[in-house]
C-alpha cells in the first residue's frame, strides 16, 4: 500500500482509476474485461499448442507460460504472499484505506447484482475469504496478491501477439492495460503487483527467446 502511494505521488491508485472509469458502468466494463481473461488465456494457449508450424514461437510461448505459472504463480506467490486491497482492512484492522473503494464497488453492483453483467469480483472475493477462514482447499482458492497472474499472462499474450502481427499486438496491449487498471479498480491488486508481474514475465519471455535462438540455430 505504501509503495503504491509512493509510486503514484501520494495518491492511492484506485482513486485514479475511479476518476477515469467513474460510475457503475466503468466498474461493470472493467469487471467484464477481467472476467474474460481466463478465456483469453485458455484459447490462446490451445492455439499455440496446435500451431505446430510456428515451431520457435510456439516453443517460446509454451515454455514461458509454464515458467510463469511455476515461478510467479507458485514459488513467488508463496514467498511474496500478501492480502490484496479487498482484504486489507480485514487483515490489518485499518479500514480507512480500501473500505471506501469496496463501498463504491458495492454501490455500483447493487442495481445489477441479479443481472448477467455485475461486479463479479465481489462474489469471488467473498468466496476466497470464506475458504481462507475455513482453512479448506477448494477449486481456485488461495490468497496471494503478489505477483498477479492476471497481469503476468496478459503481458505474455501481448509479448507473443506483437511478434505475430502488429495490429494483434496493439489489441493485446490494450487488453493488458485494461487488466492492469481493472486489477486496481476492482480491489484485487496493488498496482505494484502488476508492475512486478509484467517485468518478471518480460524477463522470462526474453530468456526463453534466447534459449529458442540457441536451440533452433543449431538445427
Amino acid at each position: 500500500m505504501k509503495i503504491d502511494r509512493f509510486l503514484h505521488f501520494g495518491i492511492d491508485p484506485w482513486k485514479i482509476t475511479h476518476t477515469i472509469f467513474s460510475g457503475a458502468w466503468g466498474s461493470l466494463f472493467l469487471s467484464f474485461i477481467y472476467a474474460i481473461w481466463f478465456g483469453m488465456m485458455l484459447y490462446y494457449t490451445l492455439w499455440m499448442m496446435v500451431s505446430i508450424k510456428m515451431r520457435k514461437h510456439r516453443f517460446q510461448y509454451l515454455t514461458s507460460f509454464i515458467l510463469c505459472w511455476f515461478l510467479l504463480g507458485s514459488v513467488l506467490a508463496v514467498f511474496l504472499s500478501s492480502a490484496g486491497p479487498e482484504y486489507f482492512g480485514r487483515v490489518t484492522g485499518d479500514i480507512s484505506v480500501y473500505e471506501p473503494l469496496m463501498d463504491i464497488l458495492r454501490s455500483h453492483n447493487e442495481p445489477y447484482k441479479d443481472q448477467f453483467l455485475y461486479v463479479y469480483a465481489l462474489d469471488v472475493q467473498d468466496y476466497l475469504w470464506n475458504s481462507y477462514l475455513k482453512t479448506t482447499i477448494d477449486v481456485g482458492t488461495g490468497i496471494s496478491a503478489m505477483p498477479s497472474m492476471h497481469l503476468s499472462i496478459a503481458a505474455l499474450l501481448y509479448f507473443s501477439a506483437k511478434e505475430l502481427n502488429k495490429n494483434f499486438g496493439y489489441a493485446m496491449l490494450i487488453f493488458l492495460i485494461l487488466i492492469q487498471i481493472g486489477s486496481v479498480h476492482l480491489g484485487w491488486h496493488y498496482a505494484i503487483d502488476g508492475y512486478v508481474s509484467i517485468f518478471l514475465t518480460w524477463l522470462i519471455w526474453k530468456s526463453m527467446g534466447y534459449l529458442c535462438d540457441k536451440i533452433y540455430h543449431e538445427e
